[in-house]
């Protein structure tokens, strides 16, 4: 018969377990700490209330780099546990993701004092389709979550992607909205002269190689080095004005010479179009968004 699992006795509960249910501690004769799981995790709950976490926030706020990176590297690790802590929060209360989700967004909006307009781009919150976010400052708190300290403000979804895709930088947004203007009024110089043979010839087969080579390979809005042999990184950017192309954005649309703006990054080109090929918009999102990286700055040193 074989031997019976090894037990030991809990000081705190007296009862005797089976050795899976005492913590491993390397400093016991026994390798296994002295109070069971079920008895520690209730005296650390117990020491929580009564102080109500001030060791935990002092730990955290003593380093919380390392902190976050120490829980960041357990969740890898440990995808099924973090599923299984989601699922039984979400079985002791269904409610209260939306809960929590309400009452952060009510007191969001009264930190800034229930705005209008998106901060971003002065137009009325809700007057562009998509959802309302909170902005904020990627420097601080780069991994999706905010501390407070570092939101920016309340904008339309669209406005809060058009600076994701600028990389948070509003150098790079004017340089995209002034090399945009430029490029705009050249192509619409060009569709307000072509003729009709133009507009039936056909674009020689490596028209791609030319205009890469003509822009040195360089993307014709940020300036930046373009990857062609990454696939779908660089966009044929053309002007949906154009009456042959239109605006169709569809794989495979054909464009024109007349049309065909230059070539750029797919972030780039889609930071265009979420602006609604609007240079003017794009400038006012990028000084906004200047000034809102320098109050959050201050807030930050201040604290």
């Amino acid at each position: 018969m074989a031997d019976a699992d090894p037990t030991k006795r809990c000081p705190r509960c007296l009862t005797n377990k089976p050795l899976s249910d005492f913590a491993v501690d390397k400093s016991k004769a026994s390798g296994r700490k002295s109070s069971c799981r079920a008895c520690d995790n209730k005296r650390c709950r117990e020491y929580y209330e009564r102080t109500n976490g001030a060791a935990a926030r002092a730990r955290y706020q003593a380093d919380p780099e390392s902190r976050k990176a120490r829980t960041r590297a357990w969740a890898d690790a440990n995808p099924e546990r973090v599923r299984e802590l989601s699922r039984a929060a979400y079985e002791r209360d269904p409610g209260a993701p939306g809960r929590h989700k309400k009452a952060l967004r009510t007191a969001v909006l009264a930190e800034f004092g229930d705005p209008e307009a998106c901060y971003l781009c002065t137009r009325q919150l809700g007057a562009i389709s998509g959802r309302i976010v909170v902005d904020h400052d990627h420097r601080h708190c780069p991994y999706g979550r905010s501390c407070g300290l570092c939101r920016r403000g309340i904008a339309h979804e669209r406005c809060n992607q058009i600076i994701g895709l600028a990389g948070d930088s509003p150098a790079r947004m004017r340089v995209i909205a002034a090399s945009f203007q430029v490029a705009e009024s050249a192509s619409a110089a060009r569709l307000a002269n072509f003729g009709h043979s133009e507009w039936t010839a056909r674009s020689p087969r490596d028209w791609r190689k030319v205009m890469l080579e003509s822009q040195g390979s360089l993307c014709f809005l940020c300036a930046e080095q373009l990857t062609p042999a990454v696939p779908r990184s660089v966009h044929v950017d053309h002007d949906h004005r154009c009456p042959r192309c239109g605006p169709s954005t569809k794989a495979g649309t054909k464009t024109c010479p007349a049309c065909r703006r230059g070539l750029a990054h797919a972030a780039c080109n889609q930071l265009v179009g979420l602006a609604c090929e609007d240079a003017q918009l794009m400038m006012t999102i990028a000084a906004n968004l200047d000034e809102a990286r320098e109050d959050v700055s201050l807030r930050l040193v201040a604290a």
